[in-house]
């Protein structure tokens, strides 16, 4: 058995450029189709939130348009509903990466990789991410504070990206990253066939 931390945001709104703040919370295709891979592969799983906070979906994610249709919606909400893991996570100030044989994060956690002086470990590595189109398509290209590709490609990463919207992923070295969030499945089984 592998013990994977999964660390998920613990934010319910996100302060556009403007000020406004815009409801979130995690993506749930983002961690119904990992969290159902590794817990499949009888994998153990420990949510992890900044301050051990409760994660909330957000809750456009399960909208029947955004989820891929009404029965992907109700499976979502179902996996979401049996999760007790979601419900006691442990502070992230509280880990102990030694006791994890790998960590997933949705999806922007490589740039709080860098030090005060910008330098990240994985500098130079190639990667992916959310793309401009994909952030242009959901409407939030204009209002976002900061970009995901255009942040990656200053972190510096070798960046490169897919078709918008269809699964993308990226291994180099012991980072795996995908896309979007059609890319959460394919990238978590890779990561179960890495640990095996």
């Amino acid at each position: 058995m592998v013990k994977i931390l999964f660390v998920l945001t613990g934010a319910s709104y996100w302060t556009l450029k403007d000020g406004h703040r815009h409801p979130t919370g995690y993506w749930a295709e983002e961690f119904v189709a990992p969290y159902s891979i590794f817990t499949d592969a009888g994998h153990e799983v420990t949510v992890a939130t900044p301050r051990g906070v409760v994660p909330v979906v957000d809750t456009m994610s399960l909208e029947p348009r955004m989820a891929g249709g009404e029965e992907n919606s109700l499976r979502e909400e179902a996996v979401i509903e049996k999760a007790d893991e979601l419900r006691h996570p442990i502070s992230l100030n509280a880990v102990r990466l030694e006791d994890y044989d790998a960590v997933y994060y949705p999806p922007a956690a490589l740039l709080a990789t860098r030090d005060a002086n910008g330098d990240t470990p994985f500098a130079n590595y190639r990667a992916t991410g959310f793309c401009n189109e994909e952030e242009a398509g959901v409407g939030f290209a204009d209002k976002a504070k900061w970009l995901l590709e255009d942040e990656l490609k200053k972190l510096p990463t070798q960046y490169s990206r897919g078709p918008a919207w269809e699964p993308y992923t990226v291994v180099d070295r012991n980072l795996f990253t995908g896309q979007n969030p059609a890319s959460s499945g394919p990238l978590a089984k890779m990561l179960v066939r890495a640990l095996s």
